[in-house]
């Protein structure tokens, strides 16, 4: 083997020929998690999650009279485990509100947040959590 190394030019000289093993020992852990899921509960879980997330979405805007247009389809056949919102009043400065809360979602430009429930670990109290931050968030 040569003493010296000379990476090839461009895109394929950050190729890796063996995955970072540190990376993969998580990745193996967390795919037997499925062996141990029956993979149609938790897509009931994840259809009754993001349901309850529309719902509860629909009542802060009806409480509150905030305007919220749900950009995600209802039927159960048209979605998967992914709500996306857009909030007509608010900016990402709301936005920055709800991750100051600890709620972990997603912005798009113009004014789009999407949120995403993981059956295998997003509970039921997340989901209440979620709605706190968002009265909070859209009172103060």
């Amino acid at each position: 083997m040569p003493t010296d190394f000379s990476p090839i030019q461009g895109a394929e000289a950050w190729q890796v020929s063996n995955a970072p093993i540190l990376s993969m020992a998580s990745l193996k852990a967390s795919l037997s998690l499925f062996d141990e899921v029956d993979l149609d509960e938790l897509r009931k879980k994840s259809l009754a999650q993001s349901q309850l997330l529309m719902d509860l979405l629909t009542a802060v805007s009806d409480d509150l009279n905030e305007p919220i247009h749900l950009i995600t389809p209802r039927e159960d056949a048209e979605r998967a485990g992914q709500v996306s919102v857009a909030f007509l009043n608010r900016d990402r400065g709301f936005f920055d509100q709800l991750l100051a809360h600890g709620i972990i979602a997603d912005w798009r430009e113009p004014g789009t947040i999407r949120f995403a429930v993981a059956p295998l670990y997003t509970s039921y109290r997340d989901l209440a959590r979620l709605e706190i931050a968002l009265r909070q968030a859209l009172t103060s």
